[in-house]
Protein backbone atom coordinates (compact mmCIF):
# COMPACT_ATOMS: atom_id res chain seq x y z
CA UNK A 1 0.00 0.00 0.00
CA UNK A 2 1.31 3.43 -0.90
CA UNK A 3 2.33 5.91 1.81
CA UNK A 4 -0.58 8.10 0.83
CA UNK A 5 -3.83 6.17 0.24
CA UNK A 6 -5.91 6.92 -2.80
CA UNK A 7 -9.14 7.28 -0.82
CA UNK A 8 -9.88 8.66 2.66
CA UNK A 9 -13.17 7.48 4.17
CA UNK A 10 -14.34 9.88 6.88
CA UNK A 11 -16.93 8.54 9.34
CA UNK A 12 -18.45 10.86 11.97
CA UNK A 13 -19.76 8.79 14.88
CA UNK A 14 -22.03 9.32 17.86
CA UNK A 15 -23.65 6.49 19.82
CA UNK A 16 -23.64 4.01 16.96
CA UNK A 17 -22.92 0.81 18.88
CA UNK A 18 -25.78 -1.00 17.14
CA UNK A 19 -24.53 -0.21 13.65
CA UNK A 20 -20.84 0.69 13.54
CA UNK A 21 -19.64 -2.92 13.21
CA UNK A 22 -21.70 -3.46 10.09
CA UNK A 23 -20.50 -0.15 8.70
CA UNK A 24 -16.84 -1.11 9.22
CA UNK A 25 -17.38 -4.65 7.91
CA UNK A 26 -18.77 -3.20 4.68
CA UNK A 27 -15.59 -1.13 4.36
CA UNK A 28 -13.25 -4.01 5.15
CA UNK A 29 -14.92 -6.07 2.44
CA UNK A 30 -14.21 -3.57 -0.36
CA UNK A 31 -12.81 -4.89 -3.62
CA UNK A 32 -10.68 -1.73 -3.79
CA UNK A 33 -7.99 -1.85 -1.10
CA UNK A 34 -6.01 1.41 -1.25
CA UNK A 35 -7.81 3.47 1.38
CA UNK A 36 -7.71 4.75 4.94
CA UNK A 37 -10.60 5.11 7.38
CA UNK A 38 -10.94 8.02 9.78
CA UNK A 39 -13.48 7.65 12.58
CA UNK A 40 -14.28 10.91 14.38
CA UNK A 41 -16.01 10.09 17.66
CA UNK A 42 -18.25 12.95 18.77
CA UNK A 43 -18.18 12.05 22.50
CA UNK A 44 -20.21 8.85 22.28
CA UNK A 45 -21.68 7.74 25.58
CA UNK A 46 -22.31 4.12 24.57
CA UNK A 47 -19.94 1.32 23.53
CA UNK A 48 -19.24 2.72 20.03
CA UNK A 49 -15.64 3.75 20.67
CA UNK A 50 -14.65 0.40 22.19
CA UNK A 51 -16.11 -1.42 19.19
CA UNK A 52 -14.13 0.76 16.78
CA UNK A 53 -10.90 0.28 18.73
CA UNK A 54 -11.31 -3.48 18.32
CA UNK A 55 -11.27 -2.94 14.54
CA UNK A 56 -7.89 -1.18 14.40
CA UNK A 57 -6.01 -4.46 14.20
CA UNK A 58 -8.53 -5.98 11.79
CA UNK A 59 -7.84 -3.17 9.34
CA UNK A 60 -4.08 -3.44 9.89
CA UNK A 61 -4.28 -7.16 9.05
CA UNK A 62 -5.51 -6.32 5.55
CA UNK A 63 -3.04 -3.46 5.07
CA UNK A 64 -5.43 -0.55 5.75
CA UNK A 65 -5.19 2.09 8.44
CA UNK A 66 -8.03 2.89 10.79
CA UNK A 67 -7.54 6.22 12.55
CA UNK A 68 -9.64 7.35 15.51
CA UNK A 69 -10.12 10.98 16.49
CA UNK A 70 -11.72 11.53 19.89
CA UNK A 71 -13.48 14.84 20.31
CA UNK A 72 -13.63 16.36 23.80
CA UNK A 73 -16.95 18.13 23.28
CA UNK A 74 -20.06 16.97 21.47
CA UNK A 75 -20.81 19.13 18.43
CA UNK A 76 -24.44 18.11 18.00
CA UNK A 77 -24.13 17.61 14.24
CA UNK A 78 -21.88 15.77 11.79
CA UNK A 79 -20.32 18.99 10.48
CA UNK A 80 -17.38 19.48 12.82
CA UNK A 81 -16.44 15.77 12.90
CA UNK A 82 -16.38 15.70 9.10
CA UNK A 83 -14.21 18.82 8.98
CA UNK A 84 -11.78 17.40 11.53
CA UNK A 85 -11.58 14.14 9.64
CA UNK A 86 -10.83 16.02 6.43
CA UNK A 87 -8.00 17.88 8.15
CA UNK A 88 -6.00 14.71 8.71
CA UNK A 89 -7.08 12.87 5.54
CA UNK A 90 -4.30 12.00 3.10
CA UNK A 91 -6.20 10.43 0.22
CA UNK A 92 -6.53 11.82 -3.27
CA UNK A 93 -10.28 11.45 -2.86
CA UNK A 94 -12.57 11.82 0.16
CA UNK A 95 -15.72 9.80 0.79
CA UNK A 96 -18.02 10.62 3.71
CA UNK A 97 -19.89 7.66 5.23
CA UNK A 98 -22.33 7.86 8.16
CA UNK A 99 -21.64 5.47 11.02
CA UNK A 100 -25.03 3.73 10.83
CA UNK A 101 -24.90 3.10 7.08
CA UNK A 102 -23.07 0.71 4.77
CA UNK A 103 -21.41 0.77 1.36
CA UNK A 104 -21.62 -1.87 -1.37
CA UNK A 105 -18.55 -4.07 -1.77
CA UNK A 106 -17.53 -2.51 -5.09
CA UNK A 107 -18.37 1.09 -4.08
CA UNK A 108 -14.80 2.39 -3.86
CA UNK A 109 -13.72 0.53 -6.99
CA UNK A 110 -16.55 1.99 -9.07
CA UNK A 111 -16.21 5.52 -7.71
CA UNK A 112 -12.44 5.63 -8.14
CA UNK A 113 -12.67 4.24 -11.67
CA UNK A 114 -15.20 6.85 -12.81
CA UNK A 115 -13.31 9.68 -11.09
CA UNK A 116 -10.00 8.77 -12.70
CA UNK A 117 -11.46 8.28 -16.18
CA UNK A 118 -13.46 11.51 -16.07
CA UNK A 119 -10.86 13.56 -14.14
CA UNK A 120 -13.77 15.18 -12.31
CA UNK A 121 -13.32 16.96 -9.02
CA UNK A 122 -16.74 15.78 -7.88
CA UNK A 123 -18.76 12.61 -8.47
CA UNK A 124 -22.41 12.61 -7.45
CA UNK A 125 -24.30 9.34 -7.14
CA UNK A 126 -27.77 9.35 -8.66
CA UNK A 127 -28.98 6.27 -6.80
CA UNK A 128 -28.66 4.57 -3.45
CA UNK A 129 -30.28 1.74 -1.53
CA UNK A 130 -32.47 2.18 1.53
CA UNK A 131 -32.46 -0.43 4.29
CA UNK A 132 -35.17 -0.69 6.93
CA UNK A 133 -33.61 -3.56 8.86
CA UNK A 134 -30.81 -4.41 11.26
CA UNK A 135 -28.29 -7.26 11.24
CA UNK A 136 -29.10 -9.80 8.53
CA UNK A 137 -32.41 -8.05 7.92
CA UNK A 138 -30.50 -4.96 6.74
CA UNK A 139 -29.72 -6.77 3.49
CA UNK A 140 -33.07 -8.46 3.02
CA UNK A 141 -35.33 -5.43 2.93
CA UNK A 142 -33.67 -3.07 0.46
CA UNK A 143 -35.33 -0.59 -1.84
CA UNK A 144 -33.78 1.52 -4.59
CA UNK A 145 -33.90 5.30 -4.44
CA UNK A 146 -33.47 6.76 -7.91
CA UNK A 147 -34.44 5.89 -11.47
CA UNK A 148 -33.81 2.18 -12.03
CA UNK A 149 -33.42 2.73 -15.77
CA UNK A 150 -30.98 5.63 -15.53
CA UNK A 151 -27.64 3.96 -16.22
CA UNK A 152 -25.77 6.80 -17.89
CA UNK A 153 -22.71 8.61 -16.62
CA UNK A 154 -23.41 12.32 -17.17
CA UNK A 155 -21.07 15.29 -17.28
CA UNK A 156 -22.69 18.34 -15.71
CA UNK A 157 -21.98 21.37 -17.96
CA UNK A 158 -19.62 23.95 -16.49
CA UNK A 159 -22.26 26.62 -16.87
CA UNK A 160 -23.20 28.28 -13.57
CA UNK A 161 -26.63 29.65 -14.61
CA UNK A 162 -27.55 26.20 -15.92
CA UNK A 163 -26.29 24.52 -12.76
CA UNK A 164 -28.25 26.93 -10.60
CA UNK A 165 -31.45 26.18 -12.50
CA UNK A 166 -30.81 22.47 -11.94
CA UNK A 167 -30.05 23.08 -8.27
CA UNK A 168 -33.33 24.97 -7.84
CA UNK A 169 -35.12 21.91 -9.25
CA UNK A 170 -33.38 19.60 -6.73
CA UNK A 171 -31.29 17.94 -9.43
CA UNK A 172 -28.24 17.74 -7.14
CA UNK A 173 -28.57 15.47 -4.08
CA UNK A 174 -27.61 17.23 -0.87
CA UNK A 175 -26.27 14.34 1.22
CA UNK A 176 -22.47 14.25 1.73
CA UNK A 177 -22.48 10.49 1.31
CA UNK A 178 -23.74 10.84 -2.27
CA UNK A 179 -20.50 12.59 -3.27
CA UNK A 180 -16.97 11.36 -3.99
CA UNK A 181 -14.65 14.37 -4.05
CA UNK A 182 -11.04 15.23 -4.76
CA UNK A 183 -9.49 16.33 -1.51
CA UNK A 184 -7.34 19.07 -3.07
CA UNK A 185 -10.49 20.67 -4.52
CA UNK A 186 -12.05 20.96 -1.05
CA UNK A 187 -8.85 22.28 0.51
CA UNK A 188 -7.97 24.81 -2.21
CA UNK A 189 -11.49 26.25 -2.09
CA UNK A 190 -11.75 26.03 1.71
CA UNK A 191 -15.04 24.16 1.46
CA UNK A 192 -16.11 23.00 4.90
CA UNK A 193 -19.33 22.06 6.64
CA UNK A 194 -21.02 24.73 8.74
CA UNK A 195 -22.18 23.63 12.17
CA UNK A 196 -25.83 24.29 11.39
CA UNK A 197 -28.96 22.36 10.54
CA UNK A 198 -29.05 20.98 7.02
CA UNK A 199 -25.41 21.92 6.62
CA UNK A 200 -25.18 19.74 3.54
CA UNK A 201 -27.35 22.12 1.48
CA UNK A 202 -24.91 25.05 1.71
CA UNK A 203 -21.92 22.70 1.39
CA UNK A 204 -23.42 21.26 -1.81
CA UNK A 205 -24.20 24.73 -3.13
CA UNK A 206 -20.54 25.76 -2.78
CA UNK A 207 -19.44 22.65 -4.63
CA UNK A 208 -21.90 23.29 -7.46
CA UNK A 209 -20.61 26.85 -7.84
CA UNK A 210 -16.87 26.12 -7.66
CA UNK A 211 -16.21 22.74 -9.29
CA UNK A 212 -14.92 22.82 -12.85
CA UNK A 213 -16.02 19.27 -13.56
CA UNK A 214 -18.93 17.40 -11.97
CA UNK A 215 -20.00 13.93 -13.06
CA UNK A 216 -23.24 12.16 -12.16
CA UNK A 217 -22.76 8.40 -11.84
CA UNK A 218 -25.48 5.71 -11.78
CA UNK A 219 -23.43 3.26 -9.68
CA UNK A 220 -25.31 2.16 -6.55
CA UNK A 221 -22.64 2.52 -3.88
CA UNK A 222 -24.41 3.43 -0.66
CA UNK A 223 -26.90 1.72 1.65
CA UNK A 224 -28.76 4.27 3.74
CA UNK A 225 -30.18 2.72 6.87
CA UNK A 226 -33.49 4.29 7.90
CA UNK A 227 -34.27 3.76 11.56
CA UNK A 228 -35.91 5.58 14.46
CA UNK A 229 -32.57 6.45 16.11
CA UNK A 230 -31.06 8.19 13.10
CA UNK A 231 -29.73 11.74 13.49
CA UNK A 232 -32.29 13.08 11.02
CA UNK A 233 -35.17 11.65 13.00
CA UNK A 234 -33.77 12.83 16.33
CA UNK A 235 -32.88 16.32 15.17
CA UNK A 236 -36.21 17.81 16.18
CA UNK A 237 -38.65 17.56 19.05
CA UNK A 238 -42.38 18.06 18.80
CA UNK A 239 -42.48 19.70 22.24
CA UNK A 240 -43.03 23.44 22.02
CA UNK A 241 -40.12 25.42 23.45
CA UNK A 242 -39.61 28.92 22.01
CA UNK A 243 -36.00 29.04 23.23
CA UNK A 244 -35.12 25.84 21.39
CA UNK A 245 -36.95 27.04 18.29
CA UNK A 246 -34.97 30.27 18.49
CA UNK A 247 -31.68 28.39 18.70
CA UNK A 248 -32.58 26.57 15.52
CA UNK A 249 -33.48 29.84 13.82
CA UNK A 250 -30.18 31.22 15.00
CA UNK A 251 -28.34 28.40 13.21
CA UNK A 252 -30.39 29.08 10.09
CA UNK A 253 -29.41 32.75 10.20
CA UNK A 254 -25.74 31.88 10.60
CA UNK A 255 -25.96 29.71 7.49
CA UNK A 256 -27.72 32.40 5.48
CA UNK A 257 -25.14 35.00 6.44
CA UNK A 258 -22.36 32.68 5.33
CA UNK A 259 -24.15 31.89 2.07
CA UNK A 260 -24.70 35.57 1.28
CA UNK A 261 -21.05 36.37 1.96
CA UNK A 262 -19.97 33.45 -0.23
CA UNK A 263 -22.07 34.65 -3.17
CA UNK A 264 -20.76 38.17 -2.60
CA UNK A 265 -17.27 36.91 -3.50
CA UNK A 266 -18.32 35.50 -6.87
CA UNK A 267 -18.56 37.81 -9.85
CA UNK A 268 -21.65 36.08 -11.23
CA UNK A 269 -23.71 36.90 -8.13
CA UNK A 270 -22.32 40.43 -7.93
CA UNK A 271 -23.94 41.02 -11.29
CA UNK A 272 -27.23 39.32 -10.44
CA UNK A 273 -28.92 40.43 -7.23
CA UNK A 274 -32.16 38.75 -8.29
CA UNK A 275 -30.60 35.29 -8.50
CA UNK A 276 -28.68 35.90 -5.29
CA UNK A 277 -31.96 36.70 -3.54
CA UNK A 278 -33.64 33.61 -5.01
CA UNK A 279 -30.88 31.35 -3.68
CA UNK A 280 -31.16 32.86 -0.20
CA UNK A 281 -34.91 32.44 -0.34
CA UNK A 282 -34.60 28.81 -1.42
CA UNK A 283 -32.21 27.80 1.37
CA UNK A 284 -34.32 29.72 3.87
CA UNK A 285 -37.47 27.97 2.68
CA UNK A 286 -35.90 24.53 3.06
CA UNK A 287 -34.64 25.21 6.57
CA UNK A 288 -37.73 26.96 7.91
CA UNK A 289 -40.08 24.37 6.49
CA UNK A 290 -37.99 21.71 8.18
CA UNK A 291 -38.37 23.52 11.50
CA UNK A 292 -42.06 24.31 11.08
CA UNK A 293 -43.08 20.79 10.14
CA UNK A 294 -41.22 19.40 13.15
CA UNK A 295 -43.28 21.73 15.36
CA UNK A 296 -46.61 21.06 13.72
CA UNK A 297 -48.40 21.38 17.08
CA UNK A 298 -47.01 24.85 17.80
CA UNK A 299 -49.31 27.85 17.75
CA UNK A 300 -48.49 30.42 15.04
CA UNK A 301 -47.87 33.14 17.65
CA UNK A 302 -45.13 31.00 19.23
CA UNK A 303 -43.38 30.65 15.90
CA UNK A 304 -43.81 34.35 15.26
CA UNK A 305 -42.19 35.14 18.61
CA UNK A 306 -39.18 32.99 17.73
CA UNK A 307 -38.82 34.71 14.36
CA UNK A 308 -39.01 38.14 15.99
CA UNK A 309 -36.44 37.15 18.61
CA UNK A 310 -34.10 35.77 15.96
CA UNK A 311 -34.25 39.01 13.98
CA UNK A 312 -33.82 41.30 16.98
CA UNK A 313 -30.95 39.39 18.58
CA UNK A 314 -28.79 39.24 15.47
CA UNK A 315 -26.85 42.39 14.66
CA UNK A 316 -24.68 41.14 11.81
CA UNK A 317 -27.30 40.01 9.31
CA UNK A 318 -27.26 41.49 5.85
CA UNK A 319 -30.29 43.26 4.41
CA UNK A 320 -30.94 40.47 1.93
CA UNK A 321 -31.10 37.89 4.71
CA UNK A 322 -33.45 39.98 6.86
CA UNK A 323 -35.79 40.75 3.98
CA UNK A 324 -35.90 37.09 2.98
CA UNK A 325 -36.57 35.95 6.52
CA UNK A 326 -39.34 38.46 7.14
CA UNK A 327 -41.06 37.94 3.80
CA UNK A 328 -41.03 34.18 3.83
CA UNK A 329 -41.72 33.71 7.53
CA UNK A 330 -44.88 35.76 7.61
CA UNK A 331 -46.21 34.12 4.47
CA UNK A 332 -45.60 30.76 6.09
CA UNK A 333 -47.32 31.83 9.29
CA UNK A 334 -50.41 32.70 7.27
CA UNK A 335 -50.26 29.25 5.73
CA UNK A 336 -49.97 27.66 9.19
CA UNK A 337 -52.98 29.59 10.44
CA UNK A 338 -55.01 28.44 7.45
CA UNK A 339 -53.87 24.83 7.33
CA UNK A 340 -52.88 24.08 10.91
CA UNK A 341 -54.63 20.72 11.05
CA UNK A 342 -53.37 19.52 7.68
CA UNK A 343 -49.68 20.17 8.20
CA UNK A 344 -47.56 17.08 8.85
CA UNK A 345 -43.86 16.26 8.86
CA UNK A 346 -44.10 13.89 5.88
CA UNK A 347 -45.59 16.47 3.53
CA UNK A 348 -42.39 18.35 2.86
CA UNK A 349 -39.26 16.48 1.85
CA UNK A 350 -36.17 18.22 0.46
Amino acid sequence: MANEPLISIVVPMYNSEKYISECLESIIGQTFKDFEVIIVDDCSTDNSLAIVEDYVQKFADIGQELKILKRTENSGYGSIPRNEGLEIARGKYVYFVDSDDLISEDALENLYDVAEKSQAEVLICKKHLISLGEGEEAFKNLSLSGDRNDNNIELVPNDLPLRLKAWMKNYFPQSPWKKFIRRDFLIENNIKFLNIMQEDSIWTFEIICLAEKIVMTPHVCYIYRKHKNSVCDDAFSTSINPDIIYKKFDRVMHGLNYLDEFMGRLEFFKQSSEIRYMIIQRILEQNLMWIYTSYKDAEPFQIYESIRKAIENESEKTDIVISSLVGFSFNLIKMLEKNQNNLNADKFKF
